[in-house]
């Protein structure tokens, strides 16, 4: 719409621009309004009459949009009492919205925590598996604190950080980006316009992933390196590789024991050494998980901490905004 810079002072104006305001958008009387303040007098009661008659009428957001609409202009007193004391009604309302918003996020980092676990167990069986190979494959040495430092070895060994470090990365970078989209759409909603990147999404952070020692199931060791003399292990039939077959970890961690009854029911040797081994990889499998899930407990643990801080901003720029 073109309007004269310099509006005529005449009747004639005066009525043709009360002609063409009656076609105008709220928008463009708003604008005009604004950059014409010598036609103000003019036109406050016929806007006020016409935009503003009835307030008591419309709905929060009808009344959000009319006072954007004249902000910058002294109309915007004419709605902001109402408006004020719809937003005061509402402002409950909102804030248990966001609450529960700010809920389901920190819901969504332990679903996050719970599949990036699940997503984990082979992995978890691997490990397991080549832990068990390096207890079987050789002698147990004397000594509880020399078993003890192998076993941390073989355990260790097998629990390759930067895989672990990848497989969480990338759990958290989709969880982060899911949250900081849901934000913005949450944001641009109560807006009505699309808001700016700002200081209402979750930030850039760190985390260190590391590797938690293996609890070690010592007094089984023991008695096992104390049979290893007195057993004709080839007599039973028994090494590391017909004992630790492939995908021997993840059957241990659904439960299953290493040595079935018919087994350790054959002779008394096995009798003997079958508890004892089913109890050493029930162990080791139970607190490989357990040193795992810790790290990945760990690093969600912070993140959750994250999320939780930086919900103050998004809280406020939901008031704000609203």
């Amino acid at each position: 719409m073109t309007y004269s810079a310099a509006p005529m002072d005449s009747i004639a104006h005066r009525r043709a621009l009360l002609d063409s305001v009656k076609c105008w958008s709220a928008k463009s009387a708003a604008n005009y309004y604004q950059h014409h303040s010598d036609d103000q007098s003019l036109l406050r009661s016929y806007l006020v009459s016409r935009f503003m008659s009835h307030l008591d009428r419309m709905d929060y957001l009808q009344l959000r949009s009319l006072r954007r609409t004249f902000l910058y202009t002294d109309l915007q007193n004419c709605v902001n009492p109402i408006y004020l004391k719809r937003r005061a009604e509402l402002l409950p309302q909102i804030k248990s919205d966001v609450e529960v918003h700010c809920k389901t996020e920190l819901d969504s980092v332990e679903s996050c925590r719970m599949l990036c676990k699940i997503l984990l167990t082979g992995y978890i069986g691997n490990s397991i598996e080549g832990a068990m190979k390096g207890l079987m494959g050789g002698f147990l040495p004397d000594g509880k604190e020399d078993i003890e430092k192998l076993y941390f070895g073989h355990c260790a060994a097998n629990i390759v950080v930067n895989v672990l470090k990848d497989s969480i990365n990338n759990h958290v970078k989709v969880l982060v980006r899911q949250i900081n989209v849901s934000r913005k759409g949450y944001i641009n909603h109560l807006a009505g316009y699309s808001a700016a990147t700002g200081g209402y999404q979750v930030g850039r952070f760190g985390y260190v992933v590391k590797r938690y020692p293996v609890d070690c199931p010592i007094d089984d060791l023991v008695s096992f390196q104390q049979m290893q003399g007195l057993i004709n292990w080839f007599g039973l039939g028994l090494n590391s590789t017909s004992l630790i077959y492939n995908g021997v970890g993840v059957d241990l961690l659904s439960g299953q024991s290493l040595l079935s009854s018919q087994q350790i029911n054959k002779n008394g040797d096995m009798r003997k050494l079958g508890p004892v081994v089913n109890n050493i990889a029930k162990a080791t499998a139970h607190n490989m998980e357990m040193s795992i899930y810790q790290t990945v407990d760990e690093v969600f643990n912070n993140i959750s901490k994250k999320i939780k801080e930086s919900q103050i901003g998004f809280q406020n720029m939901v008031f704000a905004k609203y």
